[in-house]
């Protein structure tokens, strides 16, 4: 085997490689979308019931708008930027001159 064809085959193998991930990251994305229908309903009863909510999903939730939240995370069941809007909505009733 020469160096050509070793570089050749290393070169398809990563191809084969990268093929396989795209594929287990669709089939991952695939299931979320799922598993948020199946629960959709489940989580905005929680989310109705919620008294305290730890954003982790993106971070704080005063760095981001609401279409950022979408933008950032097109995959997510849609309550996740309806929170981010909420908690916008109740941070500018509370502070109205901090211009979130």
């Amino acid at each position: 085997m020469t160096s050509e064809d070793s570089v050749e085959r290393e070169v398809s193998l990563e191809a084969g490689n990268s093929k396989a991930e795209q594929e287990k990251e669709h089939l991952q994305t695939e299931e979320l979308r799922e598993r948020g229908l199946r629960l959709g309903g489940v989580l905005e009863e929680v989310y109705c019931e919620v008294k305290v909510l730890h954003f982790t999903a993106l971070g704080k939730p005063w760095n981001w708008e609401v279409e950022q939240v979408i933008e950032k995370r097109p995959d997510a069941y849609p309550l996740l930027a309806v929170q981010f809007g909420d908690w916008c909505q109740a941070a500018e009733n509370v502070c109205p001159n901090m211009g979130i």
